[in-house]
């Protein structure tokens, strides 16, 4: 058999692999959210009149100023479901590997509840002005909200 052969019929092997592992997930942890949260209008569609989620943040940007290098900074931004339908945090994409977010609402959020995401940033190594970003991606009209977080770094020598 050819390398070529095998590297093709290893794929499909692990494309089934993966297939199974994701369509049974772990037995052990609840699922909370279902497709049944989840509408992505069609091109042309008026979702005017329908239960949407809408996200109120207190602050989408934050300047931190200066900072030590060596220094974790970690700062908290906070959210309301101002919508009519729950509100799904789906995931959270940081622009560097510096840049970390944890801490956010995994179950669907209600209309008027609120909720925070939690965003750390490690200063080592890092020098100069920073812009860093978390993409938030949810099922809002709008889908995604940048998170910003600006300033700058001193080395030692400043």
């Amino acid at each position: 058999m050819s390398i070529g052969r095998l590297i093709l019929v290893g794929g499909r092997v692990l494309t089934a692999v993966l297939a199974i592992f994701l369509a049974t997930g772990c037995a052990d942890e609840p699922i909370g959210i279902d497709a049944s949260l989840i509408h992505i209008p069609a091109p042309g569609e008026s979702v005017e009149g329908s239960a949407q989620p809408r996200v109120g943040w207190d602050r989408d940007s934050v300047d931190v100023g200066l900072l030590a290098e060596g220094r974790t900074l970690e700062t908290i931004f906070n959210f309301t479901n101002t919508g009519d339908a729950p509100l799904i945090i789906s995931q959270v994409n940081t622009s560097c590997a510096c840049t970390a977010a944890r801490d956010w609402p995994v179950e669907p959020v209600a209309p008027g509840a609120g909720g925070s995401i939690r965003i750390t940033l490690e200063t080592r190594g890092k020098r100069g002005a920073f812009v860093e970003t978390a993409s938030v991606v949810t099922n809002a009209r709008g889908g995604a909200i940048e998170l910003v977080l600006t300033g700058e770094v001193l080395g030692p020598d400043r």
